[in-house]
């Protein structure tokens, strides 16, 4: 708004749209006043800038080998970012000091999603290869397992599919033709899941191979197996 004396003193010729809030007649005040006393507000040097900047990204960096396997720096980061946007702020209204605010959010911005996007690249990666394992550990451990088709007699039928909860489990079944017509027929499970269970799996399997050959009475079979 214009601003015009009068009888009155300083008056405002047409209001501005902040009138009610603070006159335009205290600004001009506020200005003239900050030039009488010299109160400017003080705007930080680019090397104390520059200086500012670089112990955001030496802390950024710090934070992120600290934890980068356990993504906790994302929320230590956020903490950091909003801690020097309140020191900005506190900064500039009690000591009127102004530094740059803007270029160093943008930067810890662009930081903090590149190191996101990297991570996220780094774990679908180590996902992919476990994956990849995981399956070549199933295909070995359906190797241990018996084909039924290679078992055959005349009186009966043998068929089985195993399908396990994840990748490879500890579950397993092993059928061996023996001599004069008879069949031995396993069924077990381990207890747990994935490789562990797997492991004891293929333990199970090759101990139980070992003692039918030596034995025929199941009870006695078993408790080898134990041993």
């Amino acid at each position: 708004g214009l601003t015009a004396t009068g009888m009155g003193g300083f008056s405002d010729i047409g209001a501005i749209p902040l009138e009610t809030v603070y006159p335009m007649v205290g600004v001009n005040a506020n200005i003239f006043n900050s030039i009488i006393t010299s109160n400017y507000l003080k705007r930080a040097s680019r090397g104390l800038n520059l200086l500012i900047l670089i112990f955001l990204l030496g802390l950024t960096s710090w934070l992120y080998r600290q934890s980068r396997l356990t993504f906790r720096w994302v929320p230590w980061l956020s903490i950091l970012l909003f801690g020097y946007i309140c020191l900005s702020v506190v900064l500039f209204i009690w000591l009127g000091l102004w530094i740059e605010l803007v270029y160093p959010t943008a930067v810890l911005l662009t930081i903090t999603f590149s190191l996101l996007f990297l991570s996220y690249a780094r774990e679908r990666q180590r996902h992919l290869l476990l994956e990849h394992d995981l399956e070549i550990a199933a295909k070995l451990q359906q190797g241990f397992l018996s084909r039924t088709g290679l078992v055959k007699q005349p009186e009966i039928e043998v068929a089985a599919r195993l399908l396990p909860c994840r990748y490879i489990g500890g579950d397993f079944y092993d059928i061996i033709k023996l001599d004069e017509g008879q069949l031995a027929v396993l069924i077990g499970d381990v207890t747990g899941k994935g490789v562990p269970a797997s492991l004891y799996m293929a333990l199970s399997i090759s101990i139980f191979r070992t003692c039918i050959k030596l034995y025929r009475q199941p009870a006695k079979i078993l408790e080898s197996v134990n041993q």
